[in-house]
């Protein structure tokens, strides 16, 4: 019954279903609490982390420059974006804001207590928990190769690994340096644990986030449904319990919208001119800089360009305060891509140039249009093309229009698996990946698919079906209301929010580009996907709640709606809360600390590790030369071993001959191999074609041998 008596939020969702409705119930308190603790986090975090860039750019990343010059900004920033934000929001009833604390709350502490600990390196939490150790003790990425303890480079030596790149003599970790830094800050505050906790405090900031979104578009009580549906569905969790960067992007991806609502449908009696520059150029900001986070974050600040020109087309003065915001945000990030990550960048510039070319485009279109807009050309050209009365009929059909394309793209994307299934090279290292996968599902091997068709089926695995469809109802529901009612300024926030996650959800839906086996290629969803199909849903439980009320006055159709409430609710939870029951209660890469921990007590000052099989080069060369500061190299040509220790020790050092994977090439060496780590734990499973339900043993094993 709630959700459809209460609505508070931005009075643009009041009426998003056409008709009068009731003014909602509930405290202005409460509405201020949840507005500001919903974008608060996101503008502090992501001020912090830019003023911290250029610190860590210099390599003086260390807690006394960032206490001085990064989190001061950031407090004043999250300051700034709390007060804005509340003087801007709608009453709400408590029950909903200490609901949506306690799925936030409850998610993070779930996370918190099944964290992983990924320190052997094997995927990406790996490589981010690493390269954020060595940032918390170096202050800096750069990776020096101390090739001076080897005797000098050889060919038959080789320092990089997955996740590492050879630049010069040094090495320079993969991804951008947001999730470095974060992962740094956890270090210093609570030592590995807590490196390794940070995602799940991410996780539960984002789902505060979520609730905060949907509160303003739907209502409080629909700010909970959207929260807890968001936080049942598993992906959501898995990366909460890893060092992903996925936690930290839907956090900035959906504080950055709660404020763009903020900038675009201000309360009545809070719409200063100043105040709305204020809260627009943190939502541009939080957006933009989100690149510091994730390439793919180019999409969403893409994404925001069209709005920045509708707002500056209709003389909004969110517009040029949102362009700027974004233009500083993606200049941070873009700094990082060509300063610090660029050989990262280079690996992947097939998805990074169309991105960039795109957005460039795409603002060059978009500066033209408004240009024309707001000096009434663009109608006449309509008018000389279609005739005024072709105009008019267009712009009238326009909600349908909107709505049918929703339902047209639902309809493309379900149709895909007959259409197209995506291809890629089977040469590539994907390829070949996914050729591995499907002969140890005894599939016949295809390194050619992508399995990119089947993404609608990855978010019905942990949302449910119904979710889904609800989804697709709920969003051309949005896209109507909001088209329909785009003169009123209290409608207007619901169009661009749509327009980002829609467009953006789409785009990772028919191009996820990740190696297709899950639990891992899920992780695409998180930052988007699956809060758009949350708050899509939503929008439509509140919209089927709404219309049941209204077919029948009085006590009839409160009882009417509150029974489609509970129907909604039930759908929207149960499915996902079933679809993730078998893996909530999973740890993995469990007593990999100790495990690494150990592997450093084995060696001693003045020791040198060189690394002789394909595992050990992947897995080992980064804990051991990060965290236990021993110089590592892997050896590329074992026929040479006997010269390459005679050149160690030429230099003053022990060498200490290791294996992971065969003991027996430290044996052929005429030493004799002491196992220095024996671990027994989980990871995740790896399948193609079915949801997955368990995790699958895996042993971590490490031998060493000291030459006489």
């Amino acid at each position: 019954m709630t959700l459809v008596t209460s609505t508070a939020g931005p009075p643009g969702a009041q009426r998003l279903a056409g008709e009068a409705m009731p003014r909602p119930a509930g405290s202005p308190r409460a509405g201020k609490l949840l507005a500001a603790l919903s974008t608060a986090p996101s503008a502090g975090l992501v001020t912090a982390l830019a003023v911290a860039w250029p610190l860590l750019a210099l390599g003086a990343f260390v807690p006394l420059t960032v206490g001085l010059v990064a989190v001061p900004c950031g407090l004043l920033a999250a300051l700034v974006s709390a007060r804005v934000s509340a003087r801007r929001a709608a009453p709400a009833p408590w029950w909903a804001v200490a609901a949506v604390l306690l799925v936030a709350v409850g998610a993070g502490v779930l996370a918190a207590w099944y964290s992983s600990e990924h320190l052997v390196l094997r995927r990406d939490p790996g490589a981010y928990a690493l390269t954020g150790l060595w940032v918390a003790e170096h202050g800096t990425r750069d990776i020096p190769v101390d090739w001076s303890a080897f005797g000098g480079p050889d060919p038959a030596l080789v320092a990089e690994s997955p996740a590492y790149y050879p630049a010069g003599d040094s090495l320079v970790p993969q991804f951008l340096s947001g999730q470095h830094m974060v992962v740094a800050v956890g270090d210093w505050l609570g030592g590995v644990s807590g490196a390794l906790l940070a995602p799940a405090v991410l996780g539960a900031l984002a789902l505060l986030a979520m609730g905060g979104l949907a509160a303003r578009l739907l209502g409080g009580p629909a700010g909970v449904l959207a929260a807890a549906a968001l936080a049942l569905a598993y992906p959501v969790q898995h990366v909460a319990r890893s060092t992903y960067s996925e936690p930290l992007a839907q956090l900035l991806l959906l504080g950055g919208l709660a404020l763009l609502v903020d900038a675009v449908a201000p309360r009545a009696g809070s719409a200063s001119r100043r105040e709305t520059v204020v809260v627009a150029l943190l939502a541009g900001g939080v957006l933009g800089a989100a690149t510091l986070v994730r390439v793919e974050a180019l999409r969403e600040a893409a994404l925001l360009i069209p709005v920045c020109a509708a707002l500056a087309a209709r003389r909004r003065p969110a517009g040029g305060a949102l362009a700027v915001g974004l233009a500083v945000g993606v200049l941070v990030g873009a700094l990082d891509m060509t300063v610090l990550a660029e050989p990262y960048v280079a690996e992947i510039r097939g998805s990074v140039v169309p991105l960039a070319v795109g957005g460039a485009l795409l603002a060059v279109v978009a500066a033209g249009l408004a240009g024309l807009a707001r000096s009434g050309q663009l109608r006449a050209l309509a008018d000389r093309a279609l005739g005024a009365a072709g105009t008019a009929r267009l712009l009238a059909r326009g909600p349908r229009l909107s709505a049918a394309l929703v339902l047209l793209a639902a309809l493309v994307l379900a149709a895909r698996p007959l259409l197209d299934w995506g291809r890629q090279d089977p040469a590539s290292p994907g390829g070949r990946a996914v050729a591995g996968l499907q002969r140890a599902e005894q599939i016949v091997a295809d390194g050619s698919r992508t399995y990119a068709e089947r993404t609608p089926e990855w978010v019905a695995w942990w949302t449910g079906w119904p979710a889904v469809l609800l989804a697709v109802a709920g969003a051309a529901w949005l896209a109507h209301a909001a088209w329909g009612r785009r003169d009123d300024p209290r409608y207007a926030a619901a169009g661009p929010v749509l327009w980002v996650l829609l467009a953006s959800g789409l785009l990772v839906l028919w191009r996820p580009g990740i190696t297709p086996d899950h639990p891992w290629a899920d992780r695409r969803l998180v930052p988007g996907v699956l809060p758009l199909v949350a708050l899509c849903a939503a929008a439509a439980v509140v919209a089927a709640a709404r219309w049941a009320r209204r077919r029948a006055p009085g006590a009839g159709g409160r009882t009417a709606a509150a029974l489609v409430a509970c129907i909604g609710v039930l759908a929207l939870l149960v499915p996902p809360a079933l679809a993730s029951r078998p893996l909530l209660d999973q740890r993995t890469e469990s007593g990999e600390l100790a495990a690494v921990q150990q592997a450093c007590r084995q060696f001693r000052p003045n020791e040198v590790a060189l690394l002789l099989d394909l595992r050990a080069r992947r897995e080992w060369s980064q804990p051991l030369r990060g965290v236990c500061g021993v110089p590592t190299v892997g050896v590329l040509d074992r026929t040479q071993l006997a010269r390459l220790v005679a050149k160690v020790r030429e230099a003053g050092n022990d060498p200490v001959l290791v294996a992971a994977d065969h003991p027996r090439r430290i044996s052929a060496a005429g030493v004799e191999p002491v196992e220095a780590v024996r671990l027994r734990t989980r990871e995740d499973d790896r399948t193609l074609l079915v949801r997955p339900e368990e995790t699958v043993p895996l042993a971590v094993r490490l031998w060493i041998g000291r030459t006489a």
